[in-house]
């Protein structure tokens, strides 16, 4: 994953999280390293200098993921098939069915 940084001030992205823990100090106007995720799990972001920013990246072993659209859609290319869809939100903690009654 890249963390380009265009902005004209410095920020300082780190993660505690399991799936993957890091540092960068990102410069203004350069970029890191790419990051390679390969640990499965959610990863919360932030920054040192601005602790209003937070971020998120979910990491999957699938071909299948997408992510919403402004309005909250997305569109998957599946093959025909049954499936199970399992969605992921920082601020929804606990699992709930689309069936209640199974």
């Amino acid at each position: 994953m890249d963390f380009p940084n265009s902005d004209s001030i410095k920020h300082h992205v780190y993660s505690f999280s399991k799936a993957k823990t890091f540092e960068l100090q990102l410069y203004k106007k350069l970029n890191a390293e790419p990051l390679l995720f390969s640990t499965q799990g959610s990863v919360e972001l932030g920054c040192n200098i601005h602790d209003w920013m937070l971020g998120y990246i979910f990491v999957v072993d699938t071909p299948y993921v997408g992510k919403t659209d402004m309005q909250g859609n997305l569109t998957l290319e599946l093959p025909d098939g049954e499936y199970q869809l399992d969605v992921w939100h920082p601020r929804i903690q606990e699992e709930v069915s689309p069936y209640p009654d199974s």
